[in-house]
């Protein structure tokens, strides 16, 4: 796979039990969990409870905070990759064009008078670690994609085509170039840098290791030395921002017709009202008497007839 599903992963409770393949991840997905915020319950088959709903279950919201988690914090030392020689292409909307690849350097650290050490690594500028896997657009994808509906046409007029021009240079998502040094990241919302480094031992730091922790994820760290590194994520798969919830939808209109205010009736008018009713009533009572009397006097009178 290319891009967000370069990797195949597979999760498990606990070790000793089945190995689960997870799904591909989405731009959808990713999207869609960038609003939320929602811990795992372990279930993979269970669904997400949050707003706006997400459309999957608990291995599809797994699935889309790996890749954001791998895309931000997945480092190595300077110089440890290199980029595949790739012929220079001009950037064009929906190419089909493949992410560019890395290899591992094989001159890495090979020069034995001038050697790669820990304290090196260890320095606070972060000019010693580098992005090894490429950025997520907002758009949920590590390549910008424009729809098809919003192409341009053969049938479009040269004004049409210029302010498409517009559009596209105004709607293009670029990433961060692939081994970006992590000291170009952009600050928190609280003005912290992204990135803490220091050294695993205070003393002995000759067998120490650099440890570089992510202040965007908490819970992921890269460990390692001039040789070998390696990351680790342990955490609850919730990043560190200025989360801000989203609102609800505008509600409905239950009566669109216009209102028409009257004024109160006083006291006096209601009394007349309820005085009018009962004499409505009572009239309505008498007259239903009169009736059931005369109803009695006609059946009296047919069973007289009957007798004779």
């Amino acid at each position: 796979g290319i891009g967000t599903n370069q990797y195949t992963y597979f999760v498990t409770n606990s070790p000793g039990l089945p190995w689960i393949k997870l799904p591909n991840v989405k731009p959808a997905t990713i999207n869609y969990v960038r609003k939320i915020r929602c811990l795992f319950t372990g279930c993979l088959l269970s669904q997400v409870t949050g707003f706006p709903p997400i459309f999957g279950l608990e291995k599809d919201y797994l699935r889309a905070q790996i890749a954001r988690i791998t895309a931000t914090t997945h480092i190595s030392p300077a110089g440890y990759y290199m980029l595949t020689d790739v012929e220079e292409e001009e950037t064009t909307l929906n190419d089909e064009r493949k992410d560019p690849n890395i290899i591992i350097n094989s001159e890495f650290n090979n020069d034995p008078t001038n050697p790669i050490t820990v304290e090196q690594l260890a320095n606070s500028n972060l000019e010693e670690w580098v992005h090894s896997l490429p950025e997520i657009l907002p758009q949920g994808r590590t390549r910008f994609w424009r729809p098809p509906s919003a192409q341009t046409t053969n049938s479009i007029t040269e004004e049409d085509d210029d302010n498409e021009e517009i559009l596209n240079e105004n709607n293009l998502q670029i990433p961060a170039p692939l081994l970006q040094p992590i000291s170009d990241d952009k600050l928190l919302h609280t003005d912290q840098i992204p990135w803490s480094i220091g050294l695993t031992m205070s003393i002995m730091q000759e067998y120490s290791m650099c440890y570089v922790r992510s202040n965007i994820w908490p819970g992921a760290f890269t460990l390692g030395n001039a040789e070998n590194y390696f990351n680790l994520y342990i955490g609850w798969g919730q990043k560190y921002e200025q989360f801000n919830p989203s609102h609800p939808s505008v509600p409905e209109t239950e009566y669109s017709q216009e209102l028409i205010e009257k004024n109160d009736p006083s006291v006096e008018f209601e009394e007349a009202q309820r005085i009018a009713a009962l004499e409505l009533t009572s009239e309505e009572h008498s007259s239903d008497e009169e009736e059931n009397e005369e109803q009695l006097t006609d059946e009296e009178e047919e069973e007289e007839e009957e007798n004779d």
